[in-house]
């Protein structure tokens, strides 16, 4: 009883410690064009009503899954917040963390889908304070670890033998597995 205590104590330590510090590296770093490009798509939507996904540099998945978490920022803007600018960067630091917030929260998704595929809370805090990751999500902003959270929740599914749910989560990975699976 006290070793699982301290086990749901520790996975508490790494998860605030992991949010924490990408929560840390969030507004002082990120990839320049990407950011920039983000950034701008987000802008015109929110300052003109524009959506111009032709200099968007990814799927288009990723700038619907940026709306709302954007949507904060904006709000907190009108609110009075004022964002500065460090150095050269592209965007703005506050911007930049809610730019990078739906790859933040998916490493927390997939923190858990791991737990819940392997059964072992170790190997999900070893993804979740493995630098790669972190350096992905919080450190350049790439939409990586969102799509690494997709595959975790179909294989997560696909696991439990929902096949449409696996289908679904994961499109292209999975399809096959659950259109023959099916067809026994």
């Amino acid at each position: 009883m006290q070793g699982r205590s301290r086990l749901k104590r520790t996975e508490k330590i790494v998860l605030v410690s992991g949010l924490s510090i990408r929560l840390a590296l969030a507004p002082i770093t990120g990839h320049i064009y990407d950011l920039a490009l983000f950034a701008i798509s987000q802008r015109l939507y929110y300052g003109q009503g524009i959506i111009d996904l032709k200099y968007f540099p990814t799927l288009p998945v990723v700038y619907y899954l940026q709306l709302p978490f954007y949507a904060l920022y904006v709000l907190l803007l009108r609110f009075g917040l004022t964002d500065i600018q460090q150095l050269y960067r592209t965007t703005l630091m506050v911007e930049g963390v809610f730019l990078k917030l739906p790859f933040i929260l998916s490493d927390i998704g997939g923190y858990f889908a791991i737990r819940a595929i392997t059964k072992k809370t170790t190997s999900a805090m070893l993804y979740f304070l493995n630098p790669l990751i972190i350096y992905l999500s919080s450190v350049w902003g790439t939409y990586d670890t969102a799509m690494l959270f997709a595959l975790l929740l179909g294989l997560y599914f696909f696991q439990r033998k929902e096949k449409v749910n696996a289908s679904f989560d994961s499109p292209g990975v999975f399809d096959q597995t659950a259109i023959h699976s099916t067809n026994e």
